[in-house]
């Protein structure tokens, strides 16, 4: 489709959403604790985290990005 049409992949990682939390049990401290620490930038995501990126994809600024697909999770899917 390139070069008139762009394809991307939004890839959000634990983000501080009510879902999240209930879907994850993240309610307790422990379990907050648990995830948290198994991301490397120590905090869960948060909603303009990702509308940010999203912002930058539909962007001009990312203009010649195609293909790709942009995790956003702090580092958690490197670990």
């Amino acid at each position: 489709m390139a070069p008139y049409i762009r394809v991307n992949a939004l890839l959000p990682g634990f983000t501080d959403t009510q879902e999240v939390v209930e879907r994850y049990r993240l309610d307790t401290p422990e379990r907050w604790a648990a995830v948290v620490a198994a991301i490397p930038g120590q905090r869960l995501g948060s909603v303009e985290d990702i509308t940010d990126t999203l912002e930058f994809l539909v962007s001009v600024r990312s203009g010649y990005i195609t293909g790709q697909q942009i995790v956003v999770d702090g580092g958690h899917f490197m670990g």
